[in-house]
């Protein structure tokens, strides 16, 4: 089996040409934004030339510039997609949108949903059931590092069970928090972000408006809960 090598196109604020962990980033600066989409005009380009050389093409989804790229730029190239999510919080201009979009999900070859669920229940995907496969997000148990001992004391004497710990930045907390918040205490997060504590408090009300003991620890102030 021929070895396969995996490059990836990514905005951002920077330009130019990385290696991380023996994968090639290439970088395309974002000029603006539309509702938290990157927009970029040389990215068209950038994408082009990265497209031609490419055997596959994959994309993630929801980005909407990755349906204008694909549209303008794939070259024809057999295309993935991998579908993280509905479209829930932009409905207006998810309205402006969805033209763009349901073109984009008619041309990619196949679509991949995360979980059995997710396909069971997504009106998008619904329509592209024929070109829909599931395969779940997941982590090999047997590529865990080794956890050291002591740190792992530390932080069970510091958070009282049950906790969640969430690897990810925290800009979409409320959804995550509104799932768990009957089984957990405590939101563990190695990301962090300037909005953490206002979307900690809305996201940790109970049903009847009162505040639970739901706290989160962020990357910025890894020592102190965020709220309280």
């Amino acid at each position: 089996q021929a070895p396969v090598h995996v490059e990836l196109a990514v905005l951002g604020e920077r330009v130019g040409d990385t290696v991380f962990d023996t994968i090639p980033v290439h970088y395309a600066k974002t000029q603006f934004r539309i509702g938290g989409a990157e927009i970029s005009a040389s990215a068209i380009g950038r994408f082009r030339e990265l497209a031609d050389r490419a055997d596959l093409l994959h994309y993630h989804f929801p980005w909407p510039m990755a349906d204008v790229a694909h549209l303008l730029a794939s070259t024809g190239k057999p295309s993935v997609l991998t579908y993280h999510s509905d479209i829930v919080r932009q409905i207006r201009l998810y309205r402006i949108y969805r033209p763009l979009m349901h073109v984009f999900l008619r041309q990619v070859d196949r679509i991949v949903a995360t979980s059995p669920n997710y396909l069971q229940t997504s009106p998008v995907l619904a329509q592209f059931r024929d070109k829909t496969s599931v395969i779940p997000i997941g982590l090999d148990e047997h590529n865990y590092p080794a956890a050291d001992a002591a740190l792992l004391a530390h932080w069970r004497s510091r958070l009282p069970s049950p906790f969640f710990l969430f690897v990810a930045a925290l800009l979409a907390l409320m959804p995550l928090a509104r799932a768990i918040r009957s089984a957990v205490q405590w939101v563990v997060s190695t990301g962090g972000s300037a909005s953490v504590s206002a979307t900690t408090r809305a996201a940790t009300s109970g049903p009847s408006g009162g505040m639970r003991e739901g706290r989160v620890l962020s990357r910025l102030s890894p020592g102190t809960p965020s709220s309280r």
